[in-house]
């Protein structure tokens, strides 16, 4: 699809070349003109200003966070009460993971709350304090679980991912 989209825009670009009177070049309406429609057909396609395809990068950010296992973590810490060495090293690569995701204005507010739940869950662990480590983890896997939903949502999935 974006070689298309790169195709169509070089296609307008050479109709609107063609369309000037010999010896003039295109204005900067016409220019300004050009941009909107290749930003619209951008859009369209779902690509970022990067040209990469946001759906992805959202399909991405959702795998690493639902196949960390937030979701053990959060019952071994509860059942043992031991901070086991990995947990810094999952909670620290999908706080990455989700800091680096160009993420739509609708879930900013809970992107920034799991980020910040993440933050002080790394801090706790890095404490090997299990008791807040254990609490932190049950937020931190609750707010997962609805941000994998939220994001179903914007890729017009159900909740089963079809």
């Amino acid at each position: 699809m974006n070689k298309k989209l790169i195709l169509a825009a070089a296609v307008l670009a050479l109709l609107l070349a063609a369309c000037a009177p010999a010896g003039q070049s295109a204005t900067s309406d016409q220019l300004a003109a050009l941009a909107a429609r290749v930003a619209a057909l951008e859009a369209a396609a779902g690509l970022d200003a990067r040209g990469a395809t946001a759906g992805f990068e959202l399909a991405v950010a959702q795998y690493v966070m639902d196949t960390a296992g937030l979701h053990t973590m959060d019952e071994a810490l509860h059942e043992t009460g031991v901070v086991d060495a990995a947990y810094l090293s999952t909670v620290n690569r999908v706080a990455k993971v989700v800091g680096a995701t160009p993420w739509p204005e609708n879930l900013h507010e809970p992107v920034e709350a799991f980020q910040a739940v993440l933050t002080d869950l790394a801090a706790a662990l890095d404490a090997d304090d299990a008791a807040a480590a254990a609490e932190l983890a049950a937020s931190a896997h609750e707010i997962q679980h609805d941000l994998s939903g939220a994001i179903d949502e914007v890729l017009g999935l159900d909740r089963h991912g079809h």
